[in-house]
């Protein structure tokens, strides 16, 4: 995935901002769940503007209930 996002970034198809990358193996990640992702997306655009374009996630099955 991490390729790919760089794939999009380097032909200009996007800008770094327009992806949103989560690795949930991430510690600071743990505790989320399920119900938290619309906010991500909240949050993502109160911090950018706009809403990404990409979404790529890591290990999503460290996830409950995924």
């Amino acid at each position: 995935m991490y390729q790919i996002a760089e794939h999009l970034i380097a032909n200009k198809l996007c800008e770094k901002e327009d992806i949103l990358f989560l690795d949930f193996e991430n510690p600071q990640l743990v505790e989320l769940q399920t119900i938290d992702f619309a906010q991500l997306v909240t949050l993502y655009y109160e911090i950018y503007g706009k809403k990404p374009k990409y979404l790529f996630f890591v290990e999503i099955q460290n996830i409950n209930n995924w």
